[in-house]
């Protein structure tokens, strides 16, 4: 780089920079100087952007997805959490605290390296925090229902204060539960449930209930069902109508895929001129021979190509011609299979008074 006057732009404006710019939990370590982008995130507006004391041009791309999806191995942020103020209020709080370090970094881009690592904390923990309390949340509903259960199935009595004066008497061994405190406790359950479903429907597209149904599991079991049988009402074609038959969209898709499948011919001319000012050499067990055809030689054992034996003593032209003959057969049915052969390969030219 240095000969073409080139400078590493990372090592130029972070001199200090130790070791590379990214990594992930699988042990794999980069200089980050390329990102890959899902083809599912369509590309709103683009350009290049001029980058000084390099040999890379920056790209700015402006990307966008019409839901957010979440994957294994990644943490992303939900915009959910954007909107919300106790967030925005502790964010703020947050980043004022971090300008008070702008004194204590040489620049702005070491401040800032700093920065993101702390954001960074601060979101993770934030969202730990939230899934922890809405966890508790759930876990403390269910508890106070098992105890007025167990309250009734072992022969004792609940508290009779927290309730109205509606008592219902039940009990296998005699006690009694409040039915009115467990039926308000499954109903706050259920709004709990209904609350975290909201991001599922809206990921399938499904922003409502049917009639008077619930999120239960056997609801979220039908979504899925019905998203696993979703099927194709219409093809587009190349010119942009769309055909929405049965027959026209079976039509319109062999034609699109037969392309693939098609035999197609090479030209081979500009090969067999490479091929012409190349000279033969012959390694390891081979040797050339000038008395012989073929000019080659087996020094030692018999060859075998394709599965078929080619001998070095007694009627070795009849049998070579023989074999030669099977071995064309089985290569016209490779070609014919459009398959290719991977690895080593020997080519014989014998000519024809050979």
């Amino acid at each position: 780089m240095a000969c073409h006057g080139l400078v590493d732009g990372g090592l130029h404006t972070a001199p200090t920079m130790a070791g590379p710019t990214w990594r992930n939990s699988r042990g794999v370590e980069r200089r980050l100087d390329y990102i890959f982008l899902s083809r599912s995130l369509g590309q709103l507006s683009g350009r290049l952007l001029p980058v000084f004391f390099s040999d890379h041009d920056g790209v700015l791309l402006q990307v966008g997805a019409p839901v957010c999806l979440f994957g294994r191995g990644y943490w992303k942020l939900e915009r959910e959490e954007l909107d919300e103020q106790a967030f925005v209020n502790g964010f703020v709080d947050f980043f004022r605290g971090l300008e008070g370090l702008r004194s204590m970094c040489e620049g702005v881009l070491e401040w800032w390296e700093i920065a993101k690592v702390r954001i960074r904390v601060f979101i993770i923990g934030y969202c730990k925090r939230k899934k922890r309390e809405e966890r508790s949340e759930v876990d403390h509903i269910q508890r106070l229902l098992e105890l007025e259960l167990e309250a009734g199935k072992l022969g004792g009595s609940v508290d009779w204060e927290r309730s109205s004066a509606l008592k219902l008497e039940a009990g296998q061994l005699g006690g009694s539960v409040d039915w009115e405190r467990s039926s308000a406790l499954k109903a706050q359950l259920r709004e709990v449930h209904e609350r975290k479903a909201r991001p599922f429907l809206e990921r399938a597209h499904s922003g409502f209930l049917e009639h008077d149904e619930t999120c239960s599991a056997v609801f979220f079991k039908s979504v899925r069902g019905r998203q696993s049988r979703k099927v194709m009402y219409g093809v587009r074609e190349e010119n942009g109508r769309v055909v929405r038959e049965t027959e026209e969209m079976v039509k319109v898709t062999t034609e699109h895929f037969r392309g693939f499948f098609q035999e197609r011919a090479v030209d081979v001319e500009q090969g067999n001129v490479f091929l012409e000012h190349l000279s033969r050499r012959f390694f390891g067990r081979w040797r050339g021979r000038t008395d012989v055809p073929g000019g080659l030689s087996l020094c030692i054992g018999a060859l075998k190509i394709l599965g078929v034996l080619f001998e070095t003593s007694g009627s070795a032209t009849l049998n070579w011609n023989r074999s030669i003959a099977v071995a064309q057969r089985k290569l016209g049915m490779w070609r014919a299979r459009s398959l290719f052969f991977i690895g080593k390969v020997l080519v014989l030219k014998v000519d024809g008074d050979g």
